[in-house]
């Protein structure tokens, strides 16, 4: 596993990236739903399927941006971009509704 942590233009930047067996192209497009876990060829899966949904809906809270790479067999990165609260107004955080 590799995590790196940047400050760039478009705001904060936090990366991890691991070099399992990778997310299949067909479970990518649902992985950030609550209780999916994506299939790959492990017979043992662990967890609950909830990690990366509540990645997603705190950094949505944030104003942020959730990114996600992965190939099969090559391993995933998930980058997670924050804004600059100067950027998104006195603190960076959205009203709670």
């Amino acid at each position: 596993m590799h995590a790196i942590l940047e400050a760039t233009d478009k705001g904060v930047v936090m990366s991890v990236q691991d070099f399992g067996v990778g997310i299949p192209k067909s479970a990518q497009s649902t992985i950030f739903e609550r209780f999916t876990q994506a299939k790959n060829g492990r017979t043992e899966r662990r967890g609950t399927g909830l990690g990366l949904s509540i990645v997603k809906a705190i950094v949505d809270h944030h104003n942020g941006q959730v990114v996600l790479e992965s190939d099969e067999g090559q391993g995933t990165t998930v980058q997670v971009i924050l804004p600059h609260p100067a950027t998104e107004g006195s603190n960076g955080l959205k009203k709670a509704s």
